[in-house]
């Protein structure tokens, strides 16, 4: 029965062998793996600017931290040269010393109380008569 129908004169085995082989040429090609992503080819060279742009991040980034800390570096050393600079013209109460490094005091917003040494002390004589008896 199975070389009964009416199709069945239509294909020869001849043709059936031409088709087996023409079947299995590219099985090997259809049981390949595929990568599950297209493929990109850059022909135009597009990942040196990728590269460019992550380096100069990087680089401004350091470049960032180090101006911040070469900033208080200089600060620092600006203020050492200020006290060395003035030290006898700075009156003994804007100095205190931190195991014999002399500091600057940060007065903010007391000038005024600062700015006359004399009359601050006589002041303080009228304030205190007790503490200032022996002077």
């Amino acid at each position: 029965m199975n070389n009964y129908f009416p199709d069945a004169k239509l294909v020869t085995s001849q043709d059936a062998v031409k088709f087996k082989a023409f079947m299995n040429a590219d099985k090997v090609d259809f049981n390949r793996t595929k990568p599950g992503h297209v493929m990109y080819y850059d022909t135009n060279h597009e990942y040196s600017q990728d590269r460019r742009f992550w380096l100069s991040l990087l680089l401004c980034i350091i470049g960032a931290y180090y101006a911040n800390r070469r900033f208080y570096i200089e600060r620092d050393r600006l203020r050492r040269n200020q006290r060395l600079g003035n030290l006898d013209s700075v009156q003994p109460h804007h100095v205190e010393s931190h195991g014999g490094v002399l500091l600057m005091k940060r007065f903010e917003g007391f000038e005024k109380y600062y700015r006359n040494g004399d009359e601050l002390m006589a002041w303080y004589r009228k304030a205190y008569p007790k503490v200032f008896k022996s002077e």
